[in-house]
């Protein structure tokens, strides 16, 4: 496929991770955005391996989807960096700005959400919405229980449900509506 630049970005490659690991965020990605919901049994392998089987079954039908939701991870990504200015908005906050670790949870709901063209489109017509975003952002940080939710196994439901609920409760303050977690 095509070089994928927001993750050359995110991960600071000229060429395909050796690792792999620009894959497995579009796996993460492709599971939260089309097979995460109530049955999701906190087992992140369990949903990523579900996701392959599932798509590796209906590519043919899937494909221009999957094509679609690329575009908008991509357009999330962009946004992201775009909306948090000095700050990095996959990287657990830190004033000094020394501790800059890419975070995978982090990734996940901040690109699950801004790839939602119409969350984006609300956001950029609020005024002083990137300080609201960045100050909302570094005020996660106060709260212990999403710092936890965080930092601890990525297998675990309910922190993985605190930190998703966390933005789109972020979301919903700053734009005055309801955004639905997906858990």
């Amino acid at each position: 496929g095509q070089p994928n630049t927001c993750f050359r970005k995110l991960l600071n490659n000229e060429a395909p991770d050796p690792r792999m690991r620009d894959a497995e965020l579009l796996l993460r990605f492709y599971a939260l955005k089309n097979r995460l919901d109530r049955a999701y049994n906190g087992n992140l392998k369990d949903l990523l391996d579900g996701t392959c089987e599932y798509f590796n079954q209906s590519w043919q039908q899937n494909e221009p989807l999957l094509r679609d939701q690329l575009a908008e991870m991509n357009n999330a990504y962009d946004f992201a960096v775009d909306s948090f200015g000095e700050i990095n908005p996959f990287c657990k906050y830190d004033p000094v700005g020394t501790k800059n670790i890419f975070n995978r949870a982090i990734f996940d709901f901040i690109i699950y959400y801004f790839s939602d063209p119409k969350i984006r489109h609300d956001l950029s017509v609020k005024v002083d919405y990137k300080a609201l975003l960045q100050d909302s952002f570094k005020n996660l940080f106060n709260d212990a229980d999403f710092v936890t939710s965080i930092s601890t196994s990525t297998k675990n439901k309910i922190e993985f449900s605190r930190r998703m609920n966390a933005w789109a409760a972020v979301l919903s303050a700053i734009l005055g509506y309801a955004v639905e977690s997906p858990l």
